[in-house]
């Protein structure tokens, strides 16, 4: 793991970190090293302390902190040079001279030289190194809850909520006491400020007129005015759209359990908004905001209280007790009670002495609060990682999978942690204290995952792009992204505990009450790792299931079972025009080799997946679809697992070629991809097949492309594949799954492709 830090000098008065820059960010060696003020973990201010004492920028790997060849500056040098760091502060070059900043205003831009060290050495000469990391990038997209600021009596969370769990656009928004397994009260906030709805992710949160009014859910589809919001740090929720923001019908001062009043937009008021306009997303990773604030060094001890810490620290036996907060091998209350019971030689000031003991007792107080949440945290995540193998493995045998198996399994890894943070925030019954409890999960977890996204800070990342791994390795892999969140959670903590600011605020936060408390009830770690299983079980299902079965379907005028299939694998829903359309989950080989009727039951049903999202490959779930009755057709399903809207485009062949929706004339069809959702293109041909596909986002750029191309073959339908795949503006594609299918059994060939969004 690289840790990287913020080299800081003591001196300055205007209240600004100032700290060791690569003078504009320039690569090439020579670029002198000036002061310049915190940009929140630029590249060029922070800088990786080697165990030799070498000092390497984090422009790149090959750059290090060097004594100027020219004269008494620094520069960035190919060569590296050799620093020591001591207690007081001095960073001292191979000669003994130190680094030092200019000695007067203003700094930002100052030349940093090298000294002749000075005993006592002045702020100019004193360096504090914070550790930080690179700005954390979002890569992850948790669900949340939308509180409102008010409560009654009883301390009740309310939240947004679609009014009776209605999907149909036009559906009032209201506010509601928080309850368990409301799916109809969770919202993902897109990067684009789009509010989308976990009932249904192609549904989004609308404004129903410019001017003022309810609001209502609306379709991804069919984009509108007053769709997109914005986040003000009042807690106002705007719409930029209309100029109004989010608030309460009759602006009230209070809630009620039970009467459910509209969510509106109207005129917030200006910078003191009434309570009825103000919301709090739940979980919001307030880490992510501690983590990254300016760094704040601990308090100075100066003159008298200067000898009474020397003192205090030499009775101890060590160096410096502040560089010991991030030590988890040492006890904290151990230090304090050594403190605060060791007497005030007579030497010494006793009012300095009482200073220095209060001011490392408040210290020493916020430091422990930091690591008794992390403490939980890593108990959280010790026990989930070991129920979630052996669960893992329990489910792969139902599905029928053998451990040890070569089979290829396709996934995300992301969507393993959505799940679960998903399932946690949904088992949430009303009342305060049990959202903040839940809510903690998210807070800190959200954080972790996207730090372990960034190669620089975990020296295991949780990658952002699907994978394709054999099933025996499934299970390691997992684990290890289990272990980088872990190693990411340890970093953060590091960074809290090195750094007097981010401690102050990290204990505020553990202070408080509401959804976004950092005060963990150890109590409450075992429910959470039971709420927390569910998520994990879906999410596993999504990936081993489509390794070995795919979905069949076919038409019929009539609402009756298929015949010969157990109910929990088959699903009948009207298709239009008095059709019915018949769907049933069976082995890629046959279609009467279902899934285990446990598994279907328990671990699907039971876990409360929808029928529409399994069978029609939605949220999540992505199976390579046959039509039977359709010997000679191909079915590709092609997936969205995005939050935006896209556009899949095909070309309608016409002659010895295919046709994809055979009713089409011959030209070039588009049909809308909505958000986790998913199409079925059918292309019907007895000849060989080799159809483009493409995929555009809303702007329309080219963001995937790919060819279905089939070979008959035989008494199968013909082998199926697809090439030519390639992606760009940040999306990726999922390893195909690929199925012929079979004349004897009338079972069209099949494919499956996802598009993700990974940024890279």
């Amino acid at each position: 793991m690289t840790s990287w830090y913020f080299i800081q000098t003591a001196s300055g008065t205007d209240g600004v970190s100032y700290g060791l820059n690569v003078q504009g960010a320039g690569s090439a060696p020579g670029t002198p090293i000036i002061t310049w003020g915190w940009q929140g973990g630029a590249d060029n201010e922070l800088w990786a302390i080697g165990d030799d004492g070498s000092v390497v920028s984090a422009l790149g790997s090959g750059l290090y902190l060097a004594p100027s060849p020219e004269g008494s500056g620094l520069v960035i040098s190919a060569t590296p040079a050799y620093w020591s760091f001591t207690a007081q502060g001095t960073i001292a070059a191979e000669d003994g001279s130190v680094i030092t900043a200019a000695s007067a205003e203003p700094l930002q831009g100052a030349l940093v030289q090298l000294s002749p060290a000075e005993d006592g050495p002045p702020a100019t000469q004193s360096w504090w190194t914070a550790p930080n990391m690179q700005a954390i990038q979002q890569q992850f997209s948790a669900w949340r809850y939308i509180v409102s600021n008010l409560t009654d009596g009883d301390g009740t969370t309310f939240v947004l909520n679609v009014k009776g769990a209605d999907e149909s656009p036009g559906t009032d928004v209201i506010v509601w006491q928080l309850e368990a397994d409301s799916s109809n009260s969770m919202w993902q906030i897109t990067s684009d400020g789009r509010i989308l709805s976990a009932m249904n992710r192609s549904l989004l949160l609308g404004a129903a007129e410019s001017d003022g009014g309810p609001v209502v859910i609306q379709s991804a589809l069919s984009p509108e005015s007053g769709q997109t919001w914005n986040f003000g740090p009042s807690g106002v929720i705007g719409n930029p759209d209309t100029g109004l923001s989010l608030g309460i019908d009759g602006q009230p001062d209070s809630l009620q359990p039970g009467t459910g009043p509209l969510a509106v937009i109207g005129a917030a008021g200006g910078s003191d908004p009434p309570a009825s306009f103000q919301w709090q997303l739940a979980p919001d990773n307030p880490l992510n905001t501690i983590v990254m604030q300016s760094p704040q060094p601990f308090p100075a001890f100066l003159d008298e209280e200067a000898s009474v810490y020397a003192y205090i620290m030499n009775a101890l036996g060590i160096a410096d007790i502040r560089s010991e907060y991030a030590n988890l091998t040492i006890s904290l209350s151990d230090l304090h009670t050594t403190i605060s019971t060791m007497p005030c030689p007579p030497e010494l000031d006793q009012t300095a002495w009482n200073a220095v003991v209060a001011e490392l007792g408040d210290e020493i107080t916020r430091a422990d609060s930091v690591r008794q949440f992390f403490d939980e945290f890593r108990a959280y995540q010790t026990s989930l990682q070991t129920s979630c193998t052996d669960r893992g493995l329990a489910i792969g045998t139902l599905a029928g999978l053998e451990e040890g198996s070569s089979m290829s399994i396709g996934g995300l890894i992301l969507s393993v942690f959505e799940g679960i943070l998903y399932t946690v925030l949904e088992a949430v019954p009303g009342g305060e204290e049990a959202v903040s409890t839940a809510s903690i999960i998210g807070n800190v977890m959200e954080g972790c995952i996207n730090v372990a996204t960034n190669a620089a800070n975990v020296s295991t990342t949780i990658s952002a792009d699907p994978f394709q791994v054999a099933y025996a390795k499934l299970w390691d892999d997992i684990g290890t992204a289990f272990q980088s969140t872990t190693d990411a959670a340890g970093l953060m903590e590091t960074i809290i505990l090195s750094d007097w600011g981010k401690m102050q605020a990290f204990y505020a936060a553990s202070m408080a009450t509401g959804p976004n408390t950092l005060s963990w009830p150890s109590g409450q770690t075992a429910t959470l790792v039971d709420n927390s299983l569910p998520g994990f079980e879906i999410s596993a299902l999504q990936m081993l299931l489509p390794a070995k079965f795919q979905i069949y379907f076919y038409y019929q005028n009539d609402d009756s079972p298929v015949n010969g299939v157990p109910s929990e694998a088959q699903w009948v829903t009207p298709g239009g025009g008095g059709t019915w359309v018949k769907y049933w989950i069976a082995g890629q080989d046959s279609w009467e080799a279902y899934p285990d009727s446990d598994l279907m039951q328990q671990h699907v049903w039971g876990n409360g997946v929808a029928r529409s999202d399994f069978f029609q490959s939605c949220n999540g779930w992505g199976f390579a679809t046959s039509y039977w009755e359709g010997t000679h057709n191909v079915v590709l399903t092609i997936c969205n697992q995005t939050p935006n809207v896209l556009t899949v485009g095909y070309e309608v062949i016409d002659g010895s070629g295919a046709f994809l929706r055979p009713s089409l004339l011959p030209g070039v069809s588009t049909a809308p991809l909505p958000p986790y959702g998913s199409d079925t293109l059918l292309a019907t041909s007895r000849m060989y097949l080799d159809a483009p596909i493409w995929v555009k986002d809303q702007s329309g750029n080219l963001i995937a492309e790919l060819v279905v191309n089939r070979d008959p073959n035989g008494f199968q339908a013909g082998d199926v594949w697809i090439s030519n795949q390639a992606t760009s503006g940040g999306y990726s594609l999922s390893s195909p799954i690929c199925n012929s299918g079979d004349i004897i059994d009338k079972c069209s060939g099949a494919a499956q492709i996802t598009i993700f969004w990974s940024g890279s």
